[in-house]
Formats: structure tokens, C-alpha cells, sequence
């Protein structure tokens, strides 16, 4: 099989995920292991349309797997008849519990995932497109005052692979957890919309040091949580 390797690394990252995973579906079932069970059915059939299972080392790669492991587990909750904004909401907390770095160390290490950041998107950006579900991504350089670094996201695999499922709804929870990762490693994201928000494109923008714009503020009735400590 073709794209045998991408199923196993995407059976992969599932593993990885599967205490968070566990702790998500515990939430709102009695018996979360049978849940996660039927999540990894749900992951092969999700993998049947996805991006990337032909080359599972491109960069931004990571990012459509793990989401697909939070679609396949809530492809089983909706059959429990869990909301999908209790769901969403609920995975963005979780992802936002793991223990933070002290000020200091999230400056030096914000620099290097923001450098990490930046690789990955110029890899993604220069690879030959083939599949047309994958990320269309066009980069833009920082002026070092407005943002260190930026680029905008013009077609969205995550979206792609979402919207084969009905599962567009969830998608914007997908795109908070960026701000999660930006309060994590001190990045400055901001954005004005997603193109799961209804925006043409996602701006992304990273300014180091500074406070993240949170996308929940922005769009409230597309990502029902509020973030601690947000003011912006």
C-alpha cells in the first residue's frame, strides 16, 4: 500500500494522544476506552481522504494527524449525542492544562518554536502539492516592529478533511488551540480570522513577547470558551 507508511505514523500520533485522548472522552462517557476504540475505527476511514499520508515527514504534516485523531474520537461522542462546542471547548482546556514554563524560559523558548515555527512553514510552502486537501500557504516577512514573522493560510486541510465528515463546526477549536501554543511558548500570535471562522484566509501573525490575541474573543459564537487571563 502506497501510503502505508502515513497510516502508521498517523496510527502514530492516535498513541501518542491517547491519554489526552482518554481524559477528553472521559468527560462525557462511562467507558472511555471503548470510546477510544471506536475513535480508531472512525481514524481509518478518516484517513481514506486525508492529505499528507503520502508523505508523512512534510512539516506541517503533524498538524492535520492530530486533529484527525480529535475528529475520529468526536466522530464516536456525536453518536452519544455530546455537543460539539462542549466538545471542542473541553479539548482546548485539556491541551492548555499541560505545566507551563517559567517567564524566563518561555521567552528563550518562544524564540526557538518561533524559529521551529518558521522552518516549518518555509518546508510546507516548498513542497509540491499532491493532493488538492493540502495547506496553501503564502508566506510573508516580518518587519521586526508589526511581527517577527507571518504568513496566511489560503486553503486549509483541516477543513477539508473536517468538512467530509460534517464536522466543519469543530474545526475553529482546532484553530484555538494555535493561541494555546502561543501562550505556551510566549509567541505574540495574532489573527483577525480563520478561514474555519468564515475569514478568506488565516493571518497569521507573531510578534515575540507580546499578548496573544485570542481568536475565542474574536469569534464567541464559533468557539464558545473564554481563556484565562484574555483581555484582548
Amino acid at each position: 500500500m502506497a501510503d502505508s507508511e502515513g497510516i502508521a505514523v498517523l496510527h502514530g500520533y492516535f498513541e501518542q494522544s491517547r491519554e489526552m485522548l482518554k481524559l477528553l472522552a472521559a468527560e462525557f462517557v462511562d467507558t472511555p476506552e471503548e470510546a477510544l476504540e471506536a475513535a480508531l475505527s472512525n481514524l481509518d476511514e478518516v484517513a481514506r481522504g486525508m492529505p499528507y499520508l503520502d508523505k508523512p515527514q512534510n512539516p506541517v504534516a503533524y498538524a492535520m494527524f492530530i486533529c484527525a485523531s480529535v475528529l475520529s474520537l468526536y466522530m464516536h461522542l456525536r453518536t452519544q449525542n455530546v455537543n460539539v462546542h462542549d466538545y471542542g471547548a473541553r479539548y482546548v482546556k485539556l491541551s492548555s492544562m499541560r505545566p507551563q514554563p517559567s517567564a524566563a524560559e518561555a521567552a528563550a523558548d518562544g524564540e526557538d518554536e518561533l524559529d521551529d515555527e518558521i522552518s516549518e512553514t518555509l518546508g510546507a510552502a516548498d513542497a509540491p502539492k499532491t493532493h488538492p486537501g493540502e495547506f496553501e500557504i503564502e508566506l510573508l516577512e516580518g518587519d521586526g516592529e508589526e511581527f517577527d514573522f507571518g504568513y496566511n493560510i489560503k486553503s486549509c486541510a483541516i477543513c477539508h478533511v473536517f468538512s467530509q465528515h460534517d464536522a466543519m463546526e469543530l474545526v475553529p477549536y482546532m484553530c484555538a488551540y494555535d493561541d494555546v501554543a502561543s501562550d505556551q511558548g510566549n509567541l505574540g500570535l495574532r489573527r483577525t480570522g480563520t478561514i474555519a471562522t468564515g475569514a478568506s484566509h488565516c493571518d497569521f501573525r507573531y510578534k515575540r513577547g507580546e499578548d496573544t490575541q485570542y481568536l475565542a474573543n474574536l469569534y464567541p459564537d464559533a468557539i464558545r470558551l473564554v481563556p484565562e487571563g484574555s483581555a484582548s
